[in-house]
């Protein structure tokens, strides 16, 4: 009794989980594509927001503002938090794991311009900064090309010439993969 008090307090190991939660071992299906850790997916918006906040819209502030986030940790986060272990996951899937929460942001009409000009920021950093070679594709799924096309209409509006050049990169550049 006095052990089981003990480890009350202690974290949970993976069995004391799977108990906790009624899953039993041979029951349970395995992961082959995990999700990103919450921290990750938290840690992206916080780059974002800051970017908004800043009110500075250029590729050189939000290069700088990055930096500050350290925005290459990003791939150490393979294993890392509570992600479930991968199932044979490659360093370009998770690379493509992050290029989707990314391109999610970016095509999202109801976030704000700066927000999307960021994500979009951030996708090409990102691609440019992956670990794996060759480099892994950006994949975009075919109801998210709308997105792209609305913020490459809003590029061109204020004559934003260094967002639409990215946009540009990305599109012209093999970095986009089309998914049904």
């Amino acid at each position: 009794a006095a052990a089981a008090g003990a480890s009350s307090s202690a974290p949970l190991s993976v069995i004391d989980k799977r108990r906790k939660h009624n899953v039993h071992p041979a029951r349970h299906s395995v992961v082959t594509r995990p999700p990103l850790d919450p921290i990750v997916l938290c840690d992206i918006e916080r780059l974002l927001a800051s970017f908004e906040a800043s009110n500075l819209r250029s590729l050189a502030s939000f290069k700088a503002l990055s930096g500050q986030f350290r925005i290459r940790d990003l791939f150490l986060t393979f294993r890392s938090g509570e992600r479930v272990p991968p199932s044979g996951e490659t360093v370009a899937e998770y690379s493509g794991l992050l290029f989707e929460a990314l391109v999610r942001r970016a095509v999202d009409l109801t976030r704000s311009f700066e927000q999307r000009l960021g994500s979009m920021y951030l996708l090409l950093l990102l691609h440019e900064l992956q670990p794996c070679r060759p480099r892994a594709e950006i994949p975009v799924l075919e109801s998210q090309w709308r997105g792209f096309e609305q913020l490459a209409q809003e590029l061109r509006m204020p004559r934003h010439e260094e967002g639409f050049a990215c946009l540009h990169a990305l599109w012209t550049g093999h970095r986009l993969s089309h998914r049904a």
